[in-house]
């Protein structure tokens, strides 16, 4: 007696294509024209189901995909296609707030070690290291937060891929499209 077993096309993202930023966002094909695009979109957007919607001219656009801590920004070009337009898609990632917290923490090691040092010679009269000392083991110790940064980072950009992807979907059935996933 043979058994059917069901294979699942689910590659435990909940159907949010696998991939990364680096892939590229897929392309939505729509058959209405560009003007009608922006203004259904600018419809729905008003309704609150496109965050941070907005237009740059007739042919471009801008919508959020929220992350974990940053939101990255989808721009999509509307093109003319054969039957009716074409979105092409990229991101932008928030640079600036990403190397503000880098260099944060880069420039508040030498003071957290020199804040450290004094507090436990203040407090703690059995404390006697020297500074240098105090640095060796607390320059390591802070440096163990670095894995939690990088682990913040990817968890933020999973989370913005897949509602990135979300996005897609919004705006292809807004307008009657399907995405052209790879």
């Amino acid at each position: 007696m043979a058994e059917h077993v069901e294979q699942s096309t689910d590659n435990g993202t909940g159907g949010i294509p696998a991939g990364s930023w680096r892939d590229g966002l897929p392309e939505v094909h729509v058959p209405i024209a560009p003007a009608d695009v922006i203004a259904r979109l600018q419809k729905r957007s008003q309704r609150g189901e496109l965050p941070g919607f907005r237009t740059q001219d007739k042919v471009t656009f801008e919508v959020a995909a929220f992350g974990v801590q940053f939101d990255r920004v989808i721009s999509g070009d509307l093109a003319k296609a054969d039957h009716g337009a074409r979105i092409a898609f990229a991101s932008q990632r928030p640079w600036k707030v990403l190397a503000l917290i880098w260099v944060v923490f880069a420039l508040t090691l030498w003071p957290g070690g020199w804040l450290t040092h004094s507090m436990f010679v203040t407090w703690f009269g059995w404390y006697r290291l020297s500074m240098w000392w105090t640095m060796a083991w607390y320059v390591p110790l802070t440096l163990l937060a670095i894995p939690a940064l990088l682990k913040m980072q990817l968890a933020n950009e999973k989370a913005s891929w897949a509602h990135a992807h979300e996005m897609l979907d919004k705006i292809a059935s807004t307008c009657d499209g399907s995405v052209e996933r790879c």
